[in-house]
Protein backbone atom coordinates (compact mmCIF):
# COMPACT_ATOMS: atom_id res chain seq x y z
CA UNK A 1 0.00 0.00 0.00
CA UNK A 2 3.01 2.33 -0.33
CA UNK A 3 1.79 4.05 -3.49
CA UNK A 4 -1.76 4.48 -2.15
CA UNK A 5 -0.54 5.81 1.21
CA UNK A 6 -0.20 9.59 1.31
CA UNK A 7 3.52 10.47 1.53
CA UNK A 8 4.31 6.74 1.77
CA UNK A 9 7.85 5.68 0.95
CA UNK A 10 9.92 2.49 0.88
CA UNK A 11 13.33 2.00 2.45
CA UNK A 12 15.14 -1.31 2.61
CA UNK A 13 17.41 -2.60 5.36
CA UNK A 14 19.58 -5.65 5.75
CA UNK A 15 20.89 -7.42 8.86
CA UNK A 16 24.16 -9.14 8.01
CA UNK A 17 24.71 -12.58 9.56
CA UNK A 18 21.13 -12.53 10.83
CA UNK A 19 21.00 -16.32 11.19
CA UNK A 20 24.27 -16.60 13.10
CA UNK A 21 24.92 -16.80 16.85
CA UNK A 22 21.26 -17.22 17.85
CA UNK A 23 21.24 -18.99 21.24
CA UNK A 24 19.78 -22.51 21.16
CA UNK A 25 17.69 -24.10 23.91
CA UNK A 26 19.86 -27.21 23.75
CA UNK A 27 23.06 -28.13 21.89
CA UNK A 28 23.14 -30.25 18.76
CA UNK A 29 25.99 -32.27 17.33
CA UNK A 30 27.51 -33.10 13.97
CA UNK A 31 30.62 -34.72 12.58
CA UNK A 32 32.78 -33.28 9.83
CA UNK A 33 35.20 -35.23 7.67
CA UNK A 34 38.61 -33.82 8.42
CA UNK A 35 39.40 -33.73 4.69
CA UNK A 36 36.79 -30.98 4.33
CA UNK A 37 38.52 -28.75 6.89
CA UNK A 38 41.27 -26.55 5.37
CA UNK A 39 44.71 -27.19 6.81
CA UNK A 40 45.03 -23.59 7.98
CA UNK A 41 41.87 -24.02 10.08
CA UNK A 42 43.14 -27.31 11.46
CA UNK A 43 46.38 -25.62 12.48
CA UNK A 44 44.71 -22.53 13.95
CA UNK A 45 42.42 -24.55 16.20
CA UNK A 46 44.91 -27.36 16.85
CA UNK A 47 42.44 -30.16 16.12
CA UNK A 48 44.94 -32.93 15.43
CA UNK A 49 44.18 -34.68 18.72
CA UNK A 50 40.42 -34.25 18.19
CA UNK A 51 40.24 -36.34 15.02
CA UNK A 52 38.49 -39.70 15.51
CA UNK A 53 38.39 -42.16 12.61
CA UNK A 54 38.77 -39.31 10.12
CA UNK A 55 36.08 -37.10 11.67
CA UNK A 56 35.92 -34.11 13.99
CA UNK A 57 32.88 -34.03 16.27
CA UNK A 58 31.35 -30.64 16.92
CA UNK A 59 28.93 -29.28 19.51
CA UNK A 60 26.62 -26.55 18.18
CA UNK A 61 25.30 -24.05 20.71
CA UNK A 62 24.28 -21.16 18.46
CA UNK A 63 22.62 -20.68 15.08
CA UNK A 64 24.76 -21.29 12.00
CA UNK A 65 24.27 -21.60 8.26
CA UNK A 66 23.08 -25.08 7.31
CA UNK A 67 21.25 -25.63 10.59
CA UNK A 68 17.64 -26.42 9.55
CA UNK A 69 16.07 -24.50 12.43
CA UNK A 70 18.37 -21.46 12.14
CA UNK A 71 15.65 -19.39 10.46
CA UNK A 72 12.92 -19.99 13.03
CA UNK A 73 15.37 -19.48 15.91
CA UNK A 74 16.48 -16.13 14.48
CA UNK A 75 12.89 -15.08 13.83
CA UNK A 76 11.70 -15.93 17.34
CA UNK A 77 14.60 -13.99 18.82
CA UNK A 78 13.75 -10.99 16.64
CA UNK A 79 10.14 -11.11 17.87
CA UNK A 80 11.39 -11.02 21.45
CA UNK A 81 13.88 -8.22 20.80
CA UNK A 82 11.53 -5.90 18.91
CA UNK A 83 8.51 -6.42 21.15
CA UNK A 84 9.68 -3.84 23.70
CA UNK A 85 9.96 -1.31 20.86
CA UNK A 86 6.35 -1.89 19.82
CA UNK A 87 7.06 -3.85 16.61
CA UNK A 88 5.13 -7.11 16.27
CA UNK A 89 4.25 -9.56 13.47
CA UNK A 90 0.72 -9.21 12.16
CA UNK A 91 -1.68 -12.01 13.00
CA UNK A 92 -2.76 -13.12 9.54
CA UNK A 93 0.01 -12.10 7.10
CA UNK A 94 3.27 -14.04 7.55
CA UNK A 95 6.34 -11.84 7.30
CA UNK A 96 4.47 -8.55 7.79
CA UNK A 97 5.24 -6.51 10.92
CA UNK A 98 3.59 -3.35 12.24
CA UNK A 99 4.26 -0.91 15.04
CA UNK A 100 1.64 -0.56 17.74
CA UNK A 101 1.25 3.20 17.25
CA UNK A 102 3.69 4.60 14.69
CA UNK A 103 2.68 4.67 10.96
CA UNK A 104 5.37 2.22 9.91
CA UNK A 105 5.35 -1.42 8.85
CA UNK A 106 7.82 -3.74 7.21
CA UNK A 107 7.95 -7.00 5.30
CA UNK A 108 10.68 -9.35 6.46
CA UNK A 109 12.08 -11.89 3.99
CA UNK A 110 14.96 -13.87 5.53
CA UNK A 111 17.18 -10.93 6.59
CA UNK A 112 15.83 -8.26 4.23
CA UNK A 113 13.48 -5.57 5.55
CA UNK A 114 11.14 -3.76 3.14
CA UNK A 115 10.03 -0.78 5.25
CA UNK A 116 6.97 1.31 4.48
CA UNK A 117 7.07 4.65 6.25
CA UNK A 118 5.77 8.21 6.18
CA UNK A 119 8.14 9.81 8.69
CA UNK A 120 11.88 9.10 8.42
CA UNK A 121 12.23 9.27 12.21
CA UNK A 122 10.14 6.09 12.47
CA UNK A 123 12.68 4.25 10.32
CA UNK A 124 15.47 5.63 12.50
CA UNK A 125 13.63 4.25 15.51
CA UNK A 126 13.47 0.78 13.92
CA UNK A 127 17.16 0.94 12.97
CA UNK A 128 18.03 1.94 16.52
CA UNK A 129 16.20 -1.12 17.81
CA UNK A 130 17.96 -3.43 15.35
CA UNK A 131 21.43 -1.96 15.93
CA UNK A 132 21.11 -2.49 19.65
CA UNK A 133 21.15 -6.25 19.02
CA UNK A 134 22.84 -6.72 15.63
CA UNK A 135 26.27 -5.44 14.65
CA UNK A 136 25.90 -4.87 10.90
CA UNK A 137 22.63 -3.21 9.88
CA UNK A 138 22.58 -1.30 6.58
CA UNK A 139 19.82 0.85 5.08
CA UNK A 140 19.05 1.93 1.53
CA UNK A 141 16.70 4.90 1.59
CA UNK A 142 15.82 4.91 -2.12
CA UNK A 143 14.22 1.45 -1.87
CA UNK A 144 15.41 0.47 -5.35
CA UNK A 145 16.01 -3.23 -4.62
CA UNK A 146 14.10 -5.77 -2.53
CA UNK A 147 14.17 -9.58 -2.70
CA UNK A 148 16.11 -9.48 -5.97
CA UNK A 149 13.53 -7.20 -7.60
CA UNK A 150 14.54 -3.83 -9.08
CA UNK A 151 12.02 -1.12 -8.19
CA UNK A 152 11.54 2.23 -9.91
CA UNK A 153 9.32 4.54 -7.87
CA UNK A 154 7.20 7.37 -9.24
CA UNK A 155 5.60 8.66 -6.07
CA UNK A 156 4.22 11.82 -7.71
CA UNK A 157 2.14 9.98 -10.33
CA UNK A 158 1.51 7.06 -7.96
CA UNK A 159 2.91 4.16 -9.91
CA UNK A 160 5.87 1.84 -9.58
CA UNK A 161 7.74 -0.32 -12.11
CA UNK A 162 9.23 -3.63 -11.02
CA UNK A 163 11.65 -5.74 -13.00
CA UNK A 164 14.39 -8.34 -12.72
CA UNK A 165 16.91 -7.31 -15.40
CA UNK A 166 18.82 -10.21 -16.91
CA UNK A 167 16.95 -12.89 -14.95
CA UNK A 168 15.36 -14.63 -17.95
CA UNK A 169 18.64 -14.43 -19.89
CA UNK A 170 20.42 -16.19 -17.01
CA UNK A 171 17.77 -18.93 -16.93
CA UNK A 172 18.08 -19.47 -20.69
CA UNK A 173 21.87 -19.64 -20.42
CA UNK A 174 21.78 -21.94 -17.39
CA UNK A 175 19.68 -24.53 -19.21
CA UNK A 176 21.23 -23.86 -22.64
CA UNK A 177 17.78 -23.34 -24.14
CA UNK A 178 17.43 -23.17 -27.90
CA UNK A 179 14.64 -20.96 -29.23
CA UNK A 180 11.86 -22.87 -30.98
CA UNK A 181 8.90 -22.02 -33.22
CA UNK A 182 5.64 -21.20 -31.51
CA UNK A 183 3.82 -23.97 -33.39
CA UNK A 184 5.52 -27.27 -32.72
CA UNK A 185 4.60 -30.64 -34.29
CA UNK A 186 2.91 -33.25 -32.11
CA UNK A 187 5.22 -34.35 -29.31
CA UNK A 188 5.95 -38.05 -29.83
CA UNK A 189 9.07 -38.16 -27.71
CA UNK A 190 9.32 -40.90 -25.03
CA UNK A 191 8.47 -40.14 -21.38
CA UNK A 192 11.22 -38.36 -19.48
CA UNK A 193 13.60 -40.30 -17.29
CA UNK A 194 14.46 -39.23 -13.73
CA UNK A 195 17.13 -36.82 -14.92
CA UNK A 196 14.75 -35.25 -17.43
CA UNK A 197 12.05 -34.81 -14.80
CA UNK A 198 14.51 -33.11 -12.45
CA UNK A 199 15.53 -30.74 -15.22
CA UNK A 200 11.90 -29.72 -15.83
CA UNK A 201 11.44 -29.19 -12.08
CA UNK A 202 14.50 -26.91 -12.01
CA UNK A 203 13.27 -24.90 -14.99
CA UNK A 204 9.77 -24.49 -13.54
CA UNK A 205 11.19 -23.56 -10.14
CA UNK A 206 13.47 -20.93 -11.60
CA UNK A 207 10.69 -19.37 -13.65
CA UNK A 208 8.10 -19.64 -10.89
CA UNK A 209 10.00 -17.11 -8.77
CA UNK A 210 10.06 -14.68 -11.69
CA UNK A 211 6.35 -15.28 -12.37
CA UNK A 212 5.32 -14.62 -8.77
CA UNK A 213 7.48 -11.53 -8.41
CA UNK A 214 7.21 -9.82 -11.79
CA UNK A 215 5.26 -11.52 -14.59
CA UNK A 216 2.24 -13.69 -13.66
CA UNK A 217 1.28 -14.17 -17.31
CA UNK A 218 3.47 -17.29 -17.49
CA UNK A 219 1.78 -18.96 -14.50
CA UNK A 220 -0.58 -20.96 -16.70
CA UNK A 221 2.28 -22.48 -18.69
CA UNK A 222 4.22 -23.30 -15.53
CA UNK A 223 1.19 -25.05 -14.05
Amino acid sequence: SIISTKNGRLATADVNNFYLNTPMARPEYMKIKVEFIPQEIQDEYDIADKIIDGYVYVEINKGMYGLPQAGILANRLLVKRLDSYGFRPTQHTPGLWRHESRPIQFALVVDDFGIQYVDKTDVDYLLQALRKHYEDVTVEWAGKKFCGVSITWNYTDQYVDISMPGYIQKILHRFQHTAVRREEPEDKSPPLDKQGIERIMQIVGGLLFYARMVDPTIMMALS
